[in-house]
């Protein structure tokens, strides 16, 4: 099976806190509390089917105290934002509506005016585009820095979390991956909305015969099928891209 993106993506940041917090647990035993709080989540994450209101819980407590425990809520209300994110993608990827829009039994129940698929497209289209603008978001030095900064907190967290953590994240342009997979996954639905827009802007043309589209022109038979074809090439070029 293959490997999630976003959730490969999320195990090497969580790894990148790990070792932080044993860095920290040279000089401060509570960061051995910290390393094993990300462990936990890294675990979580690792799972076939992620535990979200496990990895909630482990977001919503504090296990340090001082300045550590300002340090370890940086990190988890970046996760939070993260996780939020990765929630909506994560709903988005696992429904399979998307199969079904060109089907028969579609054709049949929501046609010739697609309201429902229209609202449908829309919706996943509008969500996915805003995951990627949040995702573009986080991964840039100002905003993980935010969480950090203006707290009272001792120079040494937060030089650690900006060279370790903020810096590394911006360097190795951990997202640019996911953001990848998102666009193409924009694309197949905004193929897929002009194949709908296609058949409802020329509903009196077409009828259903069996488990097929008959069109009453050459031309735009012509036309209906250029734009199946495109999806379907999308389609191939995405196929090894999963969220």
């Amino acid at each position: 099976m293959k490997k999630k993106i976003l959730k490969t993506i999320l195990v090497i940041i969580i790894l990148l806190v790990i070792g932080i917090g044993y860095v920290i647990y040279i000089g401060v035993k509570q960061g051995k509390k910290l390393a094993n709080e990300f462990q936990e989540m890294s675990n979580l994450i690792s799972e076939e089917n992620i535990d979200f209101d496990s990895i909630d819980d482990i977001l919503d407590r504090t296990v340090t105290t001082g300045d550590l425990a300002i340090f370890e809520d940086a990190f988890k209300s970046y996760f939070r934002e993260l996780f939020e994110t990765a929630k909506k993608v994560h709903e988005v990827a696992n429904n399979d509506k998307i199969s079904y829009i060109f089907t028969q039994e579609n054709y049949t129940k929501d046609g010739k005016d697609f309201v429902e698929t229209r609202n449908y497209l829309n919706t996943t289209r509008k969500t996915l585009e805003e995951c990627k603008a949040k995702i573009n978001e986080l991964s840039t030095k100002e905003k993980i820095m935010s969480y950090i900064e203006n707290k009272g907190l001792n120079s040494f967290f937060v030089d650690l979390y900006q060279k370790e953590f903020a810096e590394e994240i911006e360097k190795k342009d951990f997202y640019n991956t996911v953001e990848i997979a998102l666009d193409e996954k924009i694309l197949i639905l905004a193929s897929s909305q002009s194949i709908i827009d296609f058949l409802v802007d020329n509903k009196e043309n077409w009828e259903m015969q069996g488990e097929y589209i008959v069109f009453n022109s050459e031309d735009l038979t012509n036309q209906y099928n250029q734009l199946i074809d495109k999806d379907n090439e999308l389609i191939d070029k995405i196929n090894g891209l999963d969220i």
